[in-house]
């Protein structure tokens, strides 16, 4: 006698719902890409403000109020690069502080890998 077993997270899906899928794909694989998407100009190093490299401990306030211990590693005018030892995922808005620079910037996260982030200053 061979047991059946209930299959595991809801088992093999029909053959109307794959169908289904499979036309779904078919009908937006043959859409032309769109044309009219405004896509940012990359900047040339002329155009970027001067970059300081540094090393300095700071501190990024989250949204939630939540610290997190960060080191500076580079600043300029208009933005920094920040690193942290965990992996976090950052508001879009934080603050920088680092006190012996007498910096506390509102800054907009601008890009974010594993333990790094671009962030750039907002007005004030």
């Amino acid at each position: 006698m061979t047991r059946r077993f209930p299959p595991v997270f809801g088992g093999a899906k029909a053959p109307a719902a794959k169908e289904a899928l499979a036309n779904r794909v078919r009908a937006l694989a043959g859409k032309p890409a769109p044309t009219d998407v405004a896509l940012a100009k990359p900047r040339t190093k002329a155009e970027r403000a001067e970059r300081r490299a540094l090393f300095r401990h700071g501190v990024l306030i989250l949204e939630s109020g939540q610290r997190l211990s960060v080191a500076i590693k580079n600043l300029s005018e208009t933005g920094a690069r920040v690193e942290f030892g965990t992996r976090e995922i950052l508001s879009d808005e934080v603050v920088l502080a680092e006190p012996t620079l007498r910096l506390r910037k509102r800054a907009r996260v601008v890009w974010q890998g594993e333990s790094s982030a671009g962030l750039v200053f907002l007005e004030e």
